[in-house]
């Protein structure tokens, strides 16, 4: 074809976006960690710019996961790139992109990492690791891992497939992984301790085992992809950095083991992992955090969070902890302590193939209690969390209340009940896998009750309802 995009058109469009004044000044915003005007930016004026659309109107959880990805312009540029050559040229023309604009698809969050002073980089990962960022997306720490986003087009222009291959715990956490090939500790520290690094000892040590073969990559190659020269030395600080993470979040662990009659030994071990979380543990799994919550320790729950665990870690790879601890250890401070951390207990473990609320193979925290009858915990649930929950949602014009039809089939009458009068949910509405009215579950003595529920809110509603009367003047 004659207007086929060719190797010109894409290094024209290379060298334009290189000197575009507004693209440079996002990345000004993003050094200084002014966040939230760099998301308006490039979700309006940017998206206009690479696709001609309008401003994407994105909820809170989209906004925060676009700070992980590849900006727009930086991906149509990259789109391109696919279109302008055969795959047998790619390489060679995505190294004149890569000479021509530099950072080329970088996420935000890594441009702060290379770019930002360390008080601009800490206060973007703040906003990150906010509760409120953690609330609206239980599962952007994990997005935030990866965000070495830069590191893969290099890849590809070289073709260094070691890199692709290298093992997928340090590809999991490639932002940390580069923090530490180019000797920036401090930043490194950073991201630990809003956990954005491997979770659990056995975490620690299989990414500190995949990390070590980046030593053995052809320098030239390693520097290429990294956008600077690696230094020897600084192999040798990330693996004592390594080490003591490792020991630390062992100490953690173990700290917990112990469950014998002899109070000493118990309290050496507690003291022990007090000291570890003062010295920079960071990346804690699920086990230490469930234990402290079994013993109701509102004092070491709140340091490993301020410590860096995740409010809305998993257990077993599926089920938020906050979802799979017995009912019985959740006291209401513990409660408060997960929920003004963030932790969201509408959202399910799957986030891949995500209902809401979950099902009883993934459960959410509120879908767990509600099976369980624990109206207390769901109460408690609704006055604490730092955003609002929602029970009943829409999808493709239809109105699902699943919570509603698990209450009405486990016999759960009072709970039922306040779903109905408190939280907007409503027997006409569907459950939310099979599409069954959630007027079909429950015994007919609770759905006479749910009816009758339903039936004074609409009573109540039309009563308030304000009637017109006739206004008479009187002739003056």
């Amino acid at each position: 074809m004659a207007n086929a995009y060719g190797k010109t058109h894409f290094l024209r469009d290379a060298k334009a976006l290189a000197s575009y004044e507004p693209r440079k000044s996002a990345r000004s915003l993003i050094e200084a960690g002014s966040v939230d005007e760099y998301l308006e930016w490039e979700l309006g004026p940017a998206r206009h710019a690479a696709f001609g659309l309008p401003p994407l109107a994105m909820n809170t959880e989209a906004r925060l996961y676009h700070y992980t990805t590849t900006q727009f312009l930086d991906n149509e540029l990259n789109s391109r790139l696919f279109a302008a050559s055969k795959k047998r040229h790619k390489p060679d023309l995505a190294l004149k992109g890569i000479e021509i604009l530099e950072d080329w698809n970088a996420s935000p969050l890594e441009l702060a990492l290379r770019h930002a002073p360390l008080s601009g980089f800490e206060k973007t990962l703040d906003f990150l690791a906010s509760p409120a960022s953690r609330f609206a997306a239980p599962f952007l720490m994990e997005e935030a891992c990866k965000a070495f986003t830069s590191g893969d087009t290099r890849a590809l222009a070289i073709e260094c497939t070691d890199w692709l291959l290298v093992g997928s715990a340090s590809r999991n956490y490639s932002l940390l992984s580069f923090a530490l090939l180019t000797g920036q500790i401090e930043r490194a520290d950073a991201l630990a301790k809003r956990g954005i690094c491997p979770e659990g000892t056995e975490s620690w040590r299989t990414f500190g085992t995949s990390f070590e073969k980046f030593e053995r990559f052809n320098s030239k190659a390693l520097a290429f992809i990294v956008g600077q020269t690696v230094d020897a030395r600084n192999f040798r600080r990330a693996q004592v950095w390594i080490a003591a993470k490792i020991i630390a979040a062992t100490t953690v662990a173990e700290a917990w083991e112990y469950d014998g009659d002899i109070p000493e030994i118990k309290q050496s071990s507690l003291d022990e992992m007090t000291q570890a979380i003062d010295c920079g543990a960071a990346g804690f799994d699920y086990w230490p955090l469930a234990r402290v919550c079994e013993s109701a320790d509102a004092d070491l729950l709140r340091a490993l969070i301020a410590a860096g665990a995740n409010p809305n870690v998993l257990y077993q790879g599926h089920i938020p902890l906050l979802g799979a601890l017995e009912s019985r250890h959740i006291t209401p401070e513990v409660l408060r302590i997960w929920l003004k951390a963030g932790a969201n207990p509408a959202r399910a473990g799957n986030a891949s193939a995500f209902i809401p609320f979950g099902t009883g193979w993934s459960p959410s925290p509120l879908y767990q209690w509600v099976r369980e009858g624990r109206q207390d915990l769901v109460e408690q649930a609704c006055d604490d969390s730092v955003g609002p929950i929602e029970f009943a949602y829409i999808d493709e014009g239809k109105t699902y209340s699943p919570l509603l039809a698990l209450a009405l089939s486990q016999g759960h009458r009072k709970l039922a009940v306040w779903l109905i009068e408190q939280k907007g949910c409503r027997l006409e509405h569907f459950d939310s896998e099979e599409e069954i009215l959630c007027s079909e579950y429950g015994s007919e003595e609770i759905l006479a009750e749910a009816f009758a529920a339903q039936e004074r809110l609409a009573l109540d509603a039309v009563a308030t309802i304000p009637k017109h009367r006739e206004t008479r003047f009187k002739s003056l």
